[in-house]
């Protein structure tokens, strides 16, 4: 059903149906008749007593089953196994239109007819001749623009404005409950939202300025006032007041989605921590990061980007009960607090159902779109008791998410904590050795196969000298300079130092070498890689065909047009380009036919057991047969066993990459190995 755009949430029992069912109203309840611990039609008559507007659907493969016919207006359906899945989708579609015209027949009955008297104005004053005065001129002044009701003591006062809607309160500072402006001060205390209007027969202007810097909207004395001034007053300060809601509304709401924005959102984390302290519960936050968000904005445009959002929002909010709150922190990011938990099970109810939530597309743009959340969640006072702490678990949770293969949920756990601690170290750390140059660089070589085997190329694969004394692998350290973007900063270091070396060992006289440098998606982000490879083959007098770019399928899909762009500008200076790991990604044979592309290399996935036959030999096959017929060079990396290599050579490959033919070598190493003819 999800996939005819339905939300479902699932439950294995009736006991776990009627815990849903105390958190969520549903449009229909679909239940199997037999069913271990409570029957369908059991089921149906507890939840019908909550729930009148849903739709009960009771299914059975018991063809003679009838259900008891519901009195009043709940509709109760029986659908016999084995169904058709268009036929209920049509059902439960008509049952969703159903629901919501119910809901919406509810609300119209909710809503108070037209009044024909005036706006409410609470008049607090000890004086029935003064009262009666005020009544009296409001009514002459402006008749039937406002209904006065009237008390003369301030908690008579407090009890109306908390349980009541006024449209201003007019006051006086001497009551025989209450004297001064803490008579403003607890007015405003209890209802911040209603205009004030201070009635006295106090003067002078540091009364006056109190009141006002108390909460009240203006300040007026009973001597001087006439009708024309207690109605002005009255309407400027309800004017004011609602340009200050208004102000209030832009301050704490994101204006494109509605939602609690950042500030707001924060304000209501610190409460409910402070609540949930005091009462000894646990608060939920959830944090959500839209999966690949910024390729979508980038290939759709801003616009859609922002109708995205919008999406994401109603899906979200679509998702939560009244009790939890939902912001935008920015950007794609989005949260969503729950108070007085009472179980983990709860709160990941709550994450699947967003996710759920997610499992359709949206349309933008008369485009289906799909986008997915990575969500992560932290609790108080288990992984922190402030907002802060709070909110940096909670994305440790989300990037864990991430890594996770996006698209769900993972709890912060102690590991992430630690995981996360020594993550900002190796920033810190990195940020350091970019700008001491503590990298060095490793060369693989490849082989073309034959009689002796020759180096035709070498792969240049960078390592970090760390100040501790130990080399670090890319894997240990390459991510981080991608998420920090230091590898862009790196860059013009990276192909200053592989285009030296190869000068090097071209002067040596070991022959027409090529290079290949691989190049992260990060570094396709702006214009610095065109000029950072120019620089470096001009200041080190390198043929451009004596380089070679790798890169992944995953750099063609990021913005095709840029990316066409700067791959166009590399090839004219004659740079060669290679798709690394190819298999493993997208594998669209549309970017061998839409990009300069001059080589592939076989995954070593596809090369671990190619000696074996089987599938992985049949796509090693087709690579070779696919480069051969588009004239691409075909390198197949990974290669560690001779039976590999045989292998291989009966598939028409000619040139290798991996442990077999060497491994990553210091620059003086490859020297010596350059000396060295091989045979396999």
């Amino acid at each position: 059903m999800r996939r005819h755009g339905f939300i479902v949430d699932t439950a294995a029992n009736g006991e776990e149906a009627l815990a849903l069912a105390e958190q969520y109203t549903y449009a229909v309840v679909a239940t199997d008749q037999c069913m271990p611990d409570i029957a369908g039609m059991d089921l149906v008559e507890r939840l019908k007593l909550v729930h009148p507007e849903s739709t009960y659907v009771i299914v059975t493969g018991d063809r003679s089953f009838a259900p008891v016919r519901a009195n009043g207006t709940v509709r109760q359906l029986v659908i016999y196994k084995p169904w058709s899945s268009r036929d209920l989708a049509v059902l439960l579609g008509e049952a969703v239109e159903l629901f919501g015209r119910r809901r919406m027949q509810q609300v119209r009955q909710t809503i108070p007819a037209p009044s024909r008297v005036g706006l409410p104005i609470l008049l607090l004053e000890d004086s029935d001749a003064i009262a009666n005065r005020v009544t009296a001129l409001l009514h002459e002044t402006s008749p039937g623009e406002f209904r006065v009701v009237h008390v003369d003591n301030l908690k008579s006062a407090l009890t109306l404005v908390e349980n009541q809607r006024y449209a201003a309160v007019l006051c006086d500072l001497n009551l025989p409950d209450s004297e001064g402006v803490i008579t403003v001060e607890r007015l405003h205390a209890v209802s911040p939202s209603t205009p004030l209007v201070v009635l006295s027969s106090m003067e002078g202007e540091s009364v006056s300025l109190k009141a006002v810097q108390r909460g009240a909207q203006d300040y007026l004395v009973k001597s001087e006032i006439d009708g024309k001034k207690l109605l002005r007053a009255l309407r400027y300060a309800i004017e004011r007041k609602q340009i200050q809601s208004r102000l209030e509304l832009l301050t704490h709401y994101d204006q494109l989605t509605g939602l609690a924005n950042r500030t707001l959102f924060r304000h209501e984390l610190r409460q409910a921590l402070t609540r949930d302290e005091a009462r000894g519960a646990r608060t939920a936050l959830l944090l959500l990061d839209l999966d690949r968000f910024k390729s979508i904005n980038d290939s759709l445009g801003h616009n859609a980007g922002d109708t995205l959002l919008k999406h994401v929002a109603s899906r979200v909010l679509s998702s939560v009960t009244e009790f939890e709150v939902v912001g935008r922190l920015g950007g794609d990011e989005f949260a969503v607090l729950v108070s007085n938990v009472s179980s983990d099970d709860d709160v990941s109810r709550l994450a699947q159902r967003i996710l759920n939530s997610f499992a359709t597309p949206m349309r933008i743009d008369q485009r289906e779109v799909f986008a997915t959340p990575s969500i992560g969640i932290a609790f108080a006072p288990d992984n922190g008791r402030d907002e802060e702490t709070l909110l940096q678990r909670a994305d440790s949770a989300m990037y864990r998410a991430k890594d996770r293969g996006r698209n769900n949920y993972q709890f912060f756990s102690s590991e992430l904590h630690e995981r996360a601690v020594r993550r900002m170290q190796v920033e810190a750390e990195l940020g350091s050795a970019v700008e001491n140059q503590e990298f060095i660089l490793h060369y693989q070589p490849k082989y073309k196969l034959g009689t002796p085997c020759t180096i035709v190329g070498v792969e240049a694969l960078i390592r970090w000298q760390h100040p501790a004394g130990d080399l670090r692998q890319p894997s240990d350290f390459v991510p981080i300079l991608e998420d920090t973007g230091l590898i862009v900063e790196l860059g013009e270091w990276l192909f200053q130092a592989a285009c030296s070396e190869l000068r090097r060992w071209t002067n040596a006289g070991f022959g027409e070498l090529r290079l290949a440098v691989n190049v992260s998606p990060r570094q396709f982000e702006g214009d610095a890689l065109v000029p950072t490879v120019k620089k470096a083959l001009a200041d080190w007098d390198i043929e451009g065909h004596r380089l070679e770019i790798e890169i992944t399928e995953g750099v063609l899909i990021k913005d095709a047009s840029a990316v066409r762009r700067t791959l166009n500008e590399l090839a004219e200076l004659g740079v060669r380009i290679a798709i690394d790991d190819f298999g493993t990604g997208y594998s669209s044979l549309q970017y061998l036919k839409c990009f300069p592309i001059h080589s592939l290399k076989i995954d070593r996935s596809f090369v671990k057991d190619v000696a074996r036959g089987g599938s992985d030999a049949a796509i090693a096959a087709a690579v070779l047969a696919l480069g051969k017929a588009l004239d691409l060079e075909v390198v197949a990396e990974g290669v560690e066993t001779i039976d590999q290599v045989r292998c291989l050579e009966q598939l028409g490959c000619t040139m290798i990459q991996g442990f077999l033919a060497g491994k990553p070598k210091s620059a003086p190493e490859l020297t010596k190995l350059l000396s060295a003819p091989q045979s396999f």
